[in-house]
């Protein structure tokens, strides 16, 4: 499914040379070289987020998080935790019912 042009990414913190606008982009493969992906490599911050403003309400049935580690213990790596939430329109809010494959993250 094409993701519509009314979305938009956002995230607290963007590595050089990286661009948040690779996480809604419908590729699930990243290189170093060239960089076609998103990180939040070198920010100084306990936690990061990113978020995906679709332009309208609409239902989700399914999420699918690619995350990264390049596997040589160094600057990307997979995230000790993370937490899906959506916007309720006053406050973001945890998604009910989560099922988590696998249940911890990996790269």
């Amino acid at each position: 499914m094409a993701v519509p042009t009314s979305t938009r990414a956002s995230a607290s913190f963007t590595a050089e040379r990286t661009s948040v606008s690779k996480i809604i982009d419908g590729n699930y493969w990243y290189h170093v070289e060239p960089p076609n992906r998103w990180t939040a490599a070198g920010s100084t911050s306990a936690s990061d987020w990113v978020a995906i403003d679709f332009g309208v309400k609409r239902p989700i049935h399914m999420v699918k998080l690619y995350l990264l580690d390049d596997g040589d213990g160094g600057r990307v790596a997979a995230p000790a935790k993370y937490d899906l939430e959506f916007w309720d329109g006053g406050k973001w809010s945890a998604v009910p019912g989560q099922q988590r494959t696998p249940e911890a993250p990996t790269g």
